[in-house]
This record gives C-alpha cells, structure tokens and sequence, in this order.
C-alpha cells in the first residue's frame, strides 16, 4: 500500500514536471526567466529534482540553447527583474533592466535582444512618429549587437526581421527570416512570414 502511494506521489512529480515544460515552452523568449547553466553531477541531480516546483522553466536544450547561460546573479537577478516587467507591460522598466545588466556584461547577447524587443514595443502617445522611429532603429541596433555577440542566435535575426518590417524594410526582414530558419529557429509567426 505505502509503495502504491510511493509511485502515484512521484508520477503526480513527473506530470506537474511536464505540463510546467509544455507551460513555458509556449511562452515567448523575453517572458521567460533566465536559467542558468547547470554543471556537475550534484548541480545537475539538484535541477531535474526541483524543476517542477522551481520558477526557471525547463528548456528544450536543442531549442532553446541560446537561453542557457554563465552569469553572474548580479545578472540573472536584473534579467529575471527585466522578464518581469515585460510580463507585466512595463517596457522603459525593461529597457532600464536589460540596460543594467549590458553594463556589467557587454558580451551578454540575450539581453540585447531583450531590450530590443522592449525598444520594439514601446510606445508614445504624445509623441510623433520620429520617437517611434528612433526606437525601431534602437532596436534594430540592439539585435545587430546581439548577432555580433552571438551569430548562431537565431531568436535575434527573427526580431530584427519583425524591426525591419515595421520599419518597411520587407527585403531585409525577409532575409533574416530565412537565416532565423537557418539556424533552427522555428517559432516563426506564421501570418507574419505570409505578410512578406
């Protein structure tokens, strides 16, 4: 009897283990926090144990590699504070995040990509199209950084291909829609690759 219920306590472990991954792997990049490398026998046991009660998702390695990454906690409690506040709409408290943890750490291509996404949506009510503008092409330099640190990141060519279209710069976004694909980056909208 007490092996019965044994089995069923960690079967119950293991499904809220895969429905928290099907969870999080729907989210968008930007939404979700970071996670960071986990190396070692014990640091690896340590993950798999907690990863259905822990607040990191569990990641698809091959998907989603480029999320994974050696950082400071300094860094991870920033970008954690960043996907926060994006979660919550707060894009210039993003912005100020993700631009915090550029500073201790210019090599760090995801936060680049992050702010550029915040830069991507920000908006201005009062202001005339040259904020927007200014911001699209924020972005747009945001994601060229990203892409220097990092030319595999196919997450970074997908949203600058997004900045270049709403800059109305089909041709280019285009292309990086195709390297995006290249690199094994396939959550791809697909009514916006229609549109193109």
């Amino acid at each position: 009897m007490l092996t019965k219920i044994l089995f069923l306590i960690i079967g119950l472990y293991i499904l809220v283990g895969i429905v928290l991954y099907f969870i999080n792997s729907k989210k968008s990049f930007i939404d979700r926090p970071l996670a960071l490398s986990k190396k070692g026998l014990p640091n690896i046991l340590f993950f798999i144990l907690l990863s259905p009660i822990t607040i990191f998702p569990r990641l698809n390695k091959k998907k989603y590699k480029h999320i994974e990454v050696n950082a400071s906690q300094e860094e991870t409690e920033l970008y954690n504070l960043g996907t926060t506040a994006n979660s919550q709409g707060e894009y210039k408290t993003v912005i100020e995040y993700f631009s915090k943890v550029i500073k201790l750490n210019p090599n760090f291509s995801e936060a680049y990509v992050n702010r550029g996404t915040a830069y991507s949506r920000i908006k201005n009510p009062d202001a005339k199209s040259s904020f927007y503008d200014e911001q699209i092409n924020n972005a747009i330099s945001d994601f060229d950084k990203a892409i220097a640190i990092d030319p595999k990141n196919g997450y970074a060519y997908y949203n600058r291909a997004v900045a270049k279209y709403i800059r109305g710069d089909s041709k280019e976004s285009l292309l990086d829609i195709k390297k995006a694909k290249d690199l094994g980056f396939d959550d791809i909208d697909p009514n916006f690759e229609k549109n193109l």
